[in-house]
């Protein structure tokens, strides 16, 4: 990616997101295996959690550091932590190295002396010097953060519905596709999953996250972990003919698996050759919820699966992420323009796709600074200080939340909320900047 400066342009291409606020006098020291029992204390005084069990579990990861965890002490006592966590996330053809920041904890009686935003920023800049790509978080206070540059980055992902009419749809469904002169499939049969099959497992998150936006990167130590924390309830496998495996198989037959917890489907994948066994489980985990007494169940997956259309068929409805104290996922992007670098291709390969022709420009306004967008065959070249007479206007927010895949352009320009000079505009940003099925695992976190 070309960077160009128009003529008397002398501020630097380099755009940083504005630096954050380090009150005078408040030290960070990273973490060390002396501090983990004190660090555990903390965060049950303050979150009345992490169990045990969970915080071993935190210990255990093979990514995990003692340093991760940034600590602000006064005397022999720790009053304020945040947890660093490191993971590759898939982003399209892309991996990012990004940087999850967790457990953002200060202690009653030490609160608005800017302890939590001294360590947000100490963590900001670790991240950076680290090479990260990005920061995530989830949090249910994203006013907090917001003022402190994070943007909302997800969409909903949730849906829910009565286990009864789910099952009705689904009778009804299967009942109006029956073909007599179809090809007869292999029958599927849904079971329990057993630790030896975490292969199937692999395999099937690996080819089904593929291409995705949001999902991380699981490497073998991370599927051992995962498996060995239990924080689900249980895993149903979808088995196409016999249910019974010989050991030394290659595990094909596993063409499908679904995790629950607490009734919620919080992840589901299925083999390619075999979408109809994501309604499978789904009517196995309904079936055990009546058993159960659950009136609702929930599946949580990326925003462009199909089982959710199964679930708002049956009178569901997309559960909203933020209000009622529904933890949102935001982000930081610590050098927006030259993550736009890192998008050359994908943008070369949008453009390629869209029949807008060869070569495409679009102005961008973004705060109050100009800039001209030119993308090709050839490459991607951005010109300082000049916008042309196609362009749209934005907050800097707003501009992460394009590069990043949450925003509509269309919507935006619809609300008013950006503004664009011309209609091509509009029609350029979409094509360049669309909206993506952002979704990040919820298995990745959730509480052993």
């Amino acid at each position: 990616m070309r960077w160009t400066p128009a003529a008397g342009a002398t501020e630097s291409a380099r755009s940083r997101c504005p630096p954050a606020v380090k009150p005078s006098g408040i030290g960070v020291t990273p973490g060390t295996p002396a501090d983990h029992w004190a660090i555990h204390g903390l965060l049950r005084h303050v979150f009345q959690r992490p169990s045990l069990a969970e915080y071993q579990a935190q210990l255990d990861d093979p990514g995990y550091e003692p340093l991760d965890r940034l600590l602000i002490q006064r005397g022999r006592q720790i009053v304020a932590h945040l947890r660093l966590i490191h993971r590759d996330m898939r982003f399209g053809p892309l991996t990012l190295s990004t940087g999850w920041v967790a457990e953002l904890a200060t202690l009653p009686e030490y609160r608005c002396q800017g302890y939590a935003s001294t360590l947000l920023a100490a963590a900001e800049q670790r991240l950076q010097d680290e090479g990260h790509a990005l920061g995530l978080l989830r949090t249910d206070q994203p006013r907090f953060y917001g003022r402190r540059g994070w943007v909302v980055c997800g969409q909903p992902s949730s849906s829910a519905a009565s286990p009864q009419r789910i099952l009705s749809c689904l009778s009804e469904r299967n009942a109006c596709r029956y073909d007599p002169f179809a090809m007869p499939r292999q029958r599927l049969h849904i079971r329990y999953w057993r630790h030896v099959e975490k292969v199937a497992l692999m395999r099937l998150y690996r080819d089904g996250t593929q291409g995705a936006f949001g999902a991380s990167l699981r490497r073998e130590s991370y599927w051992q972990w995962l498996i060995t924390r239990r924080a689900y309830d249980h895993i149903y496998l979808a088995i196409e003919g016999s249910p019974q495996l010989e050991l030394d198989d290659s595990l094909m037959p596993i063409v499908g698996y679904a995790v629950m917890k607490d009734g919620r489907i919080v992840e589901v994948m299925t083999a390619a050759r075999r979408p109809d066994a994501g309604e499978s489980m789904l009517s196995r985990a309904c079936a055990d919820a009546l058993e159960s007494d659950r009136r609702e169940v929930r599946l949580e997956a990326s925003p462009d699966d199909p089982l959710h259309q199964t679930v708002l068929a049956a009178g569901g409805a997309f559960r909203a992420a933020g209000p009622e104290g529904r933890p949102v996922v935001m982000a930081r992007l610590f050098e927006p323009w030259r993550f736009l670098a890192l998008l050359e291709q994908l943008l070369i390969a949008r453009l390629d796709a869209s029949g807008l022709g060869a070569r495409c420009e679009l102005g961008l306004v973004v705060g109050e600074r100009s800039y001209t967008l030119r993308v090709s065959a050839n490459g991607v070249e951005l010109t300082l200080d000049r916008h042309g007479r196609s362009y749209v206007t934005c907050r800097p927010s707003q501009w992460v939340q394009l590069l990043l895949g949450h925003a509509n352009v269309r919507q935006l320009v619809a609300a008013g909320r950006i503004t664009a000079s011309t209609q091509h505009a509009v029609d350029t940003a979409a094509v360049l900047f669309p909206q993506l099925p952002l979704w990040h695992p919820p298995l990745d976190d959730l509480p052993a």
